[in-house]
């Protein structure tokens, strides 16, 4: 179970990825592979998550792609790998979030795990000072004797600033986005959250806040591989 649940939280985080056109903010170049160290709110290494993009098509102006992603603990080793397809339209980057565990899929340690919700969006342009649009993930998990429904909600999301940010990556240019989120799972967890996005790159760094608006944990872009 413990994995599941790590396997979910690194799904809602994976939403901010969802960039507002594929070529510029979110790139599905063939071969191309990133990788995201988190450490908590002491600066101890937590993990990494490892994605490697594969199978990339294009039929007029939309992109599709497989994607790996890789999830490793603090001592590197392997805890999950899953694969998803996402899509590009329209200047839109999507990700079928059911397709990143398919419906009653058998995931970790024999769970079933059954998730639905609507994907996070970015709009074509963005600009300081705009709101952006909601999603939500609703993940469903069954382990026979322990059955739990955990809902996933972002909110509130707004374009802040831009800003550069380094990484053990390079120097980056950002457009810097803040957001609320609510995990439902029985009892609720408020928290906030602000990311820094960047042309080509995609996410590049990302910080976690609990409902003190103190720092919990935090995310950056280690490795980028074109």
């Amino acid at each position: 179970m413990k994995n599941c649940i790590v396997l979910l939280v690194a799904l809602a985080m994976s939403f901010p990825l969802f960039a507002q056109n594929c070529n510029d903010y979110f790139p599905m170049k063939e071969g191309l592979s990133y990788e995201l160290t988190s450490y908590n709110k002491k600066d101890k290494k937590t993990g990494t998550t490892h994605y490697l993009i594969k199978n990339v098509e294009k039929a007029g102006d939309k992109f599709s792609g497989d994607i790996t992603m890789t999830l490793r603990d603090k001592n590197d080793k392997e805890l999950n790998v899953t694969e998803y397809t996402a899509t590009c339209s329209n200047g839109t980057y999507l990700v079928d979030i059911q397709s990143m565990f398919g419906s009653g899929t058998e995931a970790m340690q024999g769970a079933q795990v059954d998730i639905s919700g609507t994907a996070l969006e970015m709009p074509a342009q963005l600009s300081v000072g705009q709101s952006l649009p909601d999603a939500d993930m609703i993940s469903k998990i069954d382990m026979g004797v322990l059955k739990m429904d955990i809902t996933t909600k972002i909110f509130n999301r707004k374009v802040e600033a831009r800003e550069s940010i380094t990484t053990p990556a390079g120097t980056f240019d950002c457009y810097k986005i803040s957001y609320d989120t609510t995990v439902d799972s029985g009892f609720q967890i408020k928290a906030t959250g602000v990311q820094w996005i960047a042309e080509k790159y995609g996410l590049v760094k990302q910080e976690s806040y609990n409902s003190k608006g103190k720092l919990e944990s935090y995310s950056v872009l280690s490795k980028y591989n074109e």
